[in-house]
């Protein structure tokens, strides 16, 4: 019940702000764009190639309908429905409830070419109907190219599991994303660790890096950023932007719904560090004008 309480801001009284999803412009643009949907949830359209992480559009929880924290209400509601009708890959970071979603892969499946999971992920699409040959696990540094993109799986400092019994049974961690002119990195869900740094020095710098913020706390300090060492993982790993994520959906710690952002922003500041704060589902060019506005405040 502490996190679902709705009485001293852990959910937005509100409706948040966003942007009505137009999925044929974004295949119609050549550009390569991005689009957050919140929480992990990100479009990238790169190489004229469609892209999905973590595609979760229910409940973060068993039984979608029923079991786990609802999403926030956002004043356009983003659903699955909104997602362009032919993917070319889906990229899952780990198979916690809000980050792998059963409901949304039953009903995008068909219209993906490949998803890409850490090991041990595979059995889960498999279970839910996902033919066996399109799915591509995945070991730490493991990669893998789809015609001019490669793929890369990295660590990251967090856990697995659905269940009880099945902790660390499965692998979880970040992706690198590398077109002809964009090369990207999504951190996954991390407690702050060295291996930033090697990323960085080995794979960077990034255009973009998608860094988690949100549903930290001193108690679990070890598998979830704060938002000030989200900023120095940035920096680790040679963003010249970084994309605050993992926040902006769900209530799943004891903080205010926008401290992440609010602490983010601040830190990003005082360590020149240039950040985008997109609306969700606003798109935006890679290479052109990073949004910034302030969206959540005053809500």
């Amino acid at each position: 019940k502490f996190i679902a309480d709705t009485n001293i801001g852990k959910r937005p009284k509100n409706p948040l702000p966003s942007v009505k999803f137009n999925k044929i412009n974004s295949t119609e643009n050549e550009k390569n764009s991005i689009t957050w949907f919140g929480h992990s949830t990100i479009l990238m359209k790169l190489d004229n190639k469609i892209i999905v992480t973590d595609p979760v559009f229910n409940r973060a929880g068993p039984f979608s309908y029923l079991i786990g924290p609802a999403p926030f209400k956002y004043e356009n509601k983003i659903s699955v429905k909104d997602l362009p009708d032919k993917i070319d890959i889906v990229l899952i970071t780990h198979d916690h409830f809000d980050h792998l979603d059963y409901k949304t892969i039953k009903e995008i499946h068909n219209r993906v070419k490949k998803f890409l999971v850490p090991l041990g992920n595979k059995a889960h699409l498999l279970k839910w109907g996902v033919p066996d040959d399109k799915v591509e696990e995945f070991d730490w540094y493991d990669n893998w190219s789809y015609e001019s993109i490669d793929f890369t799986f990295t660590p990251s400092r967090h856990f697995s599991g659905r269940g009880i019994t099945d902790r660390f049974a499965t692998l979880w961690g970040g992706w690198i994303i590398k077109s002809k002119n964009s090369n990207l990195f999504i951190s996954g869900d991390s407690g702050y660790f060295d291996e930033f740094k090697k990323i960085g020095e080995k794979y960077g710098p990034f255009d973009i890096v998608f860094i988690e913020n949100g549903a930290y706390n001193p108690r679990w300090q070890n598998i979830h950023l704060f938002p000030e060492q989200g900023v120095q993982a940035s920096l680790d790993v040679q963003a010249k932007v970084a994309l605050p994520i993992h926040w902006g959906k769900f209530c799943l710690s004891f903080h205010n719904w926008s401290e992440p952002i609010e602490r983010f922003v601040k830190e990003a500041e005082e360590k020149t560090l240039t950040i985008a704060t997109p609306l969700i589902g606003q798109t935006f060019i890679i290479g052109g004008d990073i949004p910034n506005e302030s969206w959540w405040r005053n809500l």
